[in-house]
C-alpha cells in the first residue's frame, strides 16, 4: 500500500508542476494582453473615441461563455475589468477631452457614458458621472 501511496503522490507533485507551469503561461499571455489592450484603448483616446468598446466586449463575452460555459462570462468581465486598468479613475484625451466610466458589468443594453462603436464618447466633467 505504501508503494501505491508514494507513487500517488509523485503523480500529484508532478500534476502540480504542470499547474504551476500553466499558471506561469497564463499570467504572460494576460499580461501580454493588458498591454495590447491599453494600445488599442490609447488609440481610441487620441482620436477623442471612448477607451471602451461595448460590442467588442459583448463579442469577448461571448466567446469565453461559448468556450467555457457560464463561468466563462465571469472570466471575461474579469479580464475586461483587468485590461481596463484602474476602474476608479475616469480616462481622458489629450486635454481634457472625452472622459468614459469605466464598467463593473456589461449589460447588452448598457449605456455607460459610451456610445456603439461608431460614434464618440461623450464629453462630461468626471464629477457629472454617476455609478
Amino acid at each position: 500500500m505504501a508503494h501505491v501511496e508514494h507513487v500517488h503522490d509523485r503523480e500529484i507533485a508532478e500534476a502540480r508542476r504542470r499547474l504551476d507551469e500553466l499558471d506561469r503561461r497564463i499570467l504572460r499571455l494576460l499580461k501580454e494582453r493588458i498591454s495590447v489592450s491599453a494600445l488599442v484603448q490609447g488609440a481610441r483616446v487620441a482620436v477623442g473615441g471612448c477607451r471602451t468598446d461595448l460590442r467588442r466586449e459583448q463579442v469577448i463575452i461571448s466567446r469565453y461563455r461559448e468556450g467555457l460555459g457560464r463561468g466563462g462570462s465571469e472570466i471575461a468581465l474579469s479580464l475586461l475589468r483587468l485590461c481596463r486598468g484602474a476602474e476608479s479613475r475616469p480616462v481622458r484625451g489629450d486635454g481634457g477631452g472625452p472622459v468614459c466610466r469605466p464598467l463593473t458589468t456589461i449589460p447588452t443594453t448598457a449605456w455607460h457614458g459610451c456610445a456603439p462603436v461608431t460614434s464618440r464618447c461623450t464629453t462630461r466633467s468626471p464629477g457629472s458621472l454617476r455609478s
